[in-house]
């Protein structure tokens, strides 16, 4: 597809709309792999709990309905914490993920992204397993904000990303399949002390960290494209 060159945020904008149709179709396939690491986990199969909140983070990070995304954040936390309540939620967030589609929850119409706020070129590491969230944030700092983006999926290939070279801000998923954005803050504040770091979660501070965390801001998600620029320029200029 053709970058529209006297549009660009309407060039941002298909592309923005193609990385969600994407992500909405792989919603069915998502559902039958919670079923079945459900499944695995009634069975007392190894990781198989894991694997329920790895699928229901990344579902959470699709939805674009607060129902599906709420039942998607409380198999999330059932799961990490291994809470008995886990099963009635996966349940419910197996039949919120099957049934039809209602409209999303953000309103359609109207100007979705605004130019980015003025600022220094800044590099970003975006850390998060959810491969379609990763596109959205790249998406919106390049084509938007002008920055510079390197992403990496995991812990281990963030830590190799930040050892490899410098970053000014380093956004971190709260939640994933081999370490917690918390956990990784504290690896990331000694390899780059000069970076901001924040947290991105669904969930609150005091529900994945009350005892506290390294981070320079916690934000909740989603984040529309246009707010998250505003704030990494405020944070940034709040140095």
């Amino acid at each position: 597809m053709e970058e529209d060159e006297d549009d660009p945020i309407a060039a941002l904008e298909a592309r923005l709309d193609a990385v969600r149709a994407r992500a909405r179709a792989s919603i069915p396939d998502r559902v039958t792999a919670l079923e079945e690491a459900l499944v695995a986990h009634r069975r007392g199969m190894p990781d198989a709990r894991e694997s329920v909140r790895r699928i229901a983070h990344q579902l959470r990070g699709i939805a674009e309905q607060d129902a599906l995304r709420d039942a998607a954040e409380a198999v999330e936390l059932a799961a990490a914490r291994d809470d008995a309540t886990l099963e009635a939620a996966a349940r419910t967030l197996i039949a919120l993920g099957r049934g039809p589609a209602p409209a999303p929850t953000r309103p359609p119409s109207g100007p979705r992204f605004a130019p980015s706020p003025t600022g220094p070129s800044l590099r970003v590491l975006v850390v998060d397993d959810t491969e379609s969230l990763r596109k959205l944030s790249r998406l919106a700092l390049e084509r938007m904000g002008g920055h510079s983006v390197v992403e990496a999926s995991s812990p281990g290939e963030a830590l190799v990303a930040a050892e490899a070279s410098s970053f000014d801000v380093v956004l971190l998923d709260a939640m994933m399949p081999g370490g917690s954005g918390v956990d990784l803050a504290v690896q990331m504040r000694e390899r780059l002390p000069g970076a901001k770091l924040v947290i991105l979660s669904a969930a609150s501070e005091a529900q994945l960290a009350p005892e506290g965390h390294v981070a320079d801001a916690w934000w909740q998600k989603p984040l529309p494209p246009a707010a998250l620029l505003q704030r990494i320029a405020e944070l940034v200029s709040s140095a």
